[in-house]
């Protein structure tokens, strides 16, 4: 049962520790990951995002060829042959258009499935068109996988390596990545000093868990304005609360030496897949 309760809280918290991980304001302005790994973002896209352009340029230009693409099944469902071809049209000019937005990104504009989709639509075969409807989103799938995440966490995403919280124990001010290791330090001493047999020093661990806890989740009122639903939500207080019973117990129950790692393991890589990307909102 505690390995149980320690590896769901520890899940949800270590993913906080894991996706909020340092990304330096230099990382964020050259385009560099934290590791020193570059991102391939290409300069050009600095006009296309505030602050220097009024809106998200690149990503309105998106959602414009999503609706005409989208508009030619919706077309196609309803049998309005006038609105597949119109659709076809606009999609053709906003795939053109969009693509002399980012020159370094014009060889991940291929344009041999957008003409082939253009022969689809004059064919008149409903089949053919889903194939070429299908042919043209995996353009846009593959050029995602690789530039979608990178760029949210530069142009939409606010940069962690700016906030500072206040650490409850040592009584000192960090950034928010060091805080975050000093939270899983109390997390996962709670885990060893059980294993070891040191109910106490659990039990002083847990105390400074939901210190740091309360703290980080009033952190987050700095940036957003509704409630946060994972990290800092109350079934995570709740597993703490419930954790924290089962510490005071006269002589909690000792966990497998191997089943707190391989359990917190599991509870985080869960989390992780559940929520990726989120490093803020």
């Amino acid at each position: 049962m505690m390995a149980r309760m320690l590896a769901v809280v520890s899940g949800s918290l270590l993913l906080a520790l894991l996706w909020a991980g340092p990304r330096s304001t230099a990382a964020r302005e050259t385009g560099t990951a934290g590791a020193g790994q570059p991102l391939s973002l290409p300069s050009s896209l600095d006009l296309l995002y505030p602050p220097q352009a009024q809106g998200p340029v690149l990503l309105l230009a998106m959602h414009g060829m999503n609706t005409a693409l989208t508009g030619i099944l919706v077309d196609l469902f309803e049998e309005d042959w006038p609105g597949v071809a119109a659709n076809c049209e606009s999609f053709q000019v906003r795939f053109e258009e969009t693509s002399a937005l980012v020159p370094e990104w014009k060889d991940r504009f291929d344009r041999e499935p957008v003409t082939g989709l253009g022969h689809a639509v004059e064919s008149g075969e409903p089949d053919r068109i889903l194939g070429a409807v299908q042919d043209v989103g995996a353009v846009c799938h593959h050029c995602h996988v690789d530039n979608m995440v990178p760029v949210q966490q530069k142009y939409h995403w606010p940069d962690f390596g700016l906030i500072t919280l206040e650490d409850p124990i040592l009584r000192a001010d960090m950034g928010y990545p060091q805080f975050m290791q000093m939270l899983n330090v109390s997390l996962t001493g709670i885990g060893v000093d059980v294993e070891q047999d040191q109910p106490e020093n659990a039990r002083v661990h847990l105390s400074a868990l939901k210190a740091r806890m309360s703290e980080l989740t009033n952190s987050c009122d700095a940036c957003h304005d509704t409630a946060r639903a994972y990290f800092v939500d109350q079934s995570v207080h709740d597993l703490i609360t419930q954790l924290e019973a089962l510490l005071e117990a006269p002589q909690p129950d000792a966990l497998p030496r191997r089943a707190w790692p391989t359990s917190a393991a599991n509870g985080s890589g869960s989390a992780n897949r559940g929520h990726r990307p989120s490093p803020g909102r």
